[in-house]
């Protein structure tokens, strides 16, 4: 019989935490039954940990074969096996058995160095007093946790007293040039040789973001207010998705200096440059509406006078059809278009070639199409007015004078603008705004208010007046016409077919009858031929 009778612990960490990595190591005796040493040789032996000293449920265990034992003498190391991931919060006992044998008792009660007994229980307390130095000998008074580099700088200090004015208390630099402080007022973060700086703006909690000395971001009362660019490599998402900016714009996103889409306080969304959606994208309505604007030319939403969805100043390409609802459900008061009438109309539209003024986003090609004063005229209901900006100037300035929020504009060309109209206006930055004119110097000058932004003249282009009678034209109005047109076309097609067809059935009893006319004809002349030749008989023999 074996009997296990004593143990010296030795403890070896060779790992970081003591509750993850830790190992321990163990020496001790196995004797015989009758007190003597075991045979010398390799034993396997099985390490169990209770936090019972009887019974109960092992937390921990594992068995190490090939164990050598001389003269009863054998060294372990626990957690060789299986990783020692008890807590060593509490006390536990170890229990050995000899392979595969019974658990020899009693079991082992582990005890511990003098100071480390600091570090058990849940109302510990290390250090006592007095701060810990991490690299250092001498920690700073006042420090509760006081890290220093392998150079000998100061890395961090963890403070919970006031000497560092903080309830916790992050030091960077022999001067604590950088540092982090919080307590319950203030958060507090300065790093003057890095581009993020956090002050305390008072006792209400309020934080306040620094780049490169300047205010970038601050809290409020409402949330985060940024004053400069944002930049994220992952998604931004906000709960009511509301970005707020100064001139009525929510959110102004850019790419390459170029700004790419532009959120209106007026509930439009504007898209300089190309919108590209790569595969089928589900679509919830939107419960204002889209402006698609080209590279250059950018205007205010005008008054359309319908509920529009989507307005491009450009064309629009699709890779399949647009779909229109026309449910008869949706629809009342049902009657048949004159189509008669439809085809007057049509005959009276004047298809005409033309190029566009705004040449920098239409181009210089010819166009085919219609122009709405002509199509008035013809097919009113086709023809809807509202307000925009025609492009009537279209010229870089010569002069700019810019006198506080008074700009004057001085033109090569002349334009006709008259106190009180809106004139469009265009920056380098490709931002565009309308103005007020509020002096008309002469036909080649004039000035607007509440002017902002460039005072060169070459960084400004002027686009043209707003007028509120611009012309539209309706072209599925005009398509539904040609549909109507073309039915009446293809009935009178019928109609002359099936005119043409009974002519020509007319026709063919006429021929039928001529063809029995020339019978008669025939056979008349024949017997013609016969009496002649009679007579002649009956005359020779008279003769005679």
């Amino acid at each position: 019989m074996k009997a296990l009778t004593t143990f010296v612990f030795f403890f070896l960490f060779v790992s970081m935490g003591l509750y993850a990595q830790a190992t321990l190591s163990i020496q001790g005796t196995i004797q015989k039954s009758f007190g003597g040493a075991v045979d010398d040789g390799k034993y396997s032996l099985t390490f169990k940990l209770y936090t019972e000293e009887s019974g109960g449920t092992p937390v921990w265990s594992e068995t190490q074969d090939g164990v050598e034992v001389i003269g009863g003498v054998y060294s372990a190391l626990l957690g060789a096996a299986n990783p020692l991931n008890a807590g060593f919060n509490t006390v536990y006992y170890l229990g050995i058995a000899v392979d595969g044998g019974q658990e020899l008792t009693p079991r082992t009660r582990l005890t511990s160095a003098p100071y480390a007994l600091s570090l058990i229980g849940q109302s510990n307390t290390f250090p006592s007093a007095g701060s810990v130095g991490v690299g250092t000998v001498t920690p700073d008074a006042g420090a509760s946790l006081h890290v220093h580099k392998a150079d000998g700088h100061v890395q961090q200090i963890i403070s919970t007293t006031a000497d560092y004015g903080a309830n916790l208390g992050l030091k960077a630099g022999d001067n604590h040039s950088g540092y982090l402080d919080v307590n319950q007022y203030a958060f507090a973060m300065y790093s003057p040789d890095k581009s993020i700086n956090i002050i305390p703006t008072g006792n209400d909690g309020r934080v306040h973001l620094y780049g490169n000395g300047s205010l970038k971001a601050y809290t409020d009362s409402e949330g985060l207010v940024v004053s400069g660019r944002t930049v994220s490599s992952g998604s931004i998402y906000t709960q009511n998705g509301d970005f707020s900016s100064a001139g009525g714009v929510d959110l102004r996103l850019y790419r390459g200096g170029d700004r790419h889409i532009l959120l209106r306080g007026d509930g439009y969304t504007e898209f300089n440059k190309c919108v590209y959606v790569p595969g089928a994208v589900g679509i919830s309505w939107p419960s204002g509406n889209i402006r698609a604007q080209g590279a250059f030319f950018a205007g205010d939403p005008p008054n359309t006078g319908h509920s529009v969805s989507i307005l491009a100043n450009t064309n629009i390409a699709a890779g399949a059809s647009f779909i229109i609802f026309s449910d008869t459900r949706i629809k009342k008061d049902l009657k048949r278009s004159d189509s008669q009438s439809d085809l007057a109309t049509l005959m009276n539209l004047e298809v005409t070639d033309y190029r566009r003024r705004d040449f920098m986003q239409q181009g210089t090609d010819y166009q085919k199409g219609f122009i709405a004063q002509q199509v008035e005229k013809v097919f009113p209901e086709a023809v809807s007015t509202y307000t925009d900006v025609i492009p009537d100037i279209y010229t870089f300035p010569t002069e700019l004078e810019v006198n506080g929020s008074l700009a004057t504009f001085r033109l090569d060309s002349t334009h006709s603008l008259q106190l009180g109209d809106h004139v469009r206006i265009y920056q380098k930055d490709d931002s565009q705004q309308l103005y007020e004119v509020v002096r008309v110097q002469n036909d080649r000058s004039f000035t607007v208010k509440d002017w902002k932004g460039e005072t060169e003249a070459e960084n400004t282009f002027v686009f043209g007046k707003e007028v509120h009678d611009f012309r539209r034209v309706d072209y599925d109005r005009i398509h539904t016409l040609n549909v109507s047109a073309t039915q009446e076309l293809a009935r009178r097609v019928a109609q002359l077919e099936a005119e043409n067809a009974a002519l020509r059935q007319q026709n063919g009893k006429m021929e039928g009858q001529i063809q029995g006319l020339r019978t008669q004809v025939d056979q008349m002349e024949s017997l013609h031929a016969r009496l002649s030749k009679l007579e002649s008989l009956i005359s020779s023999t008279v003769n005679r």
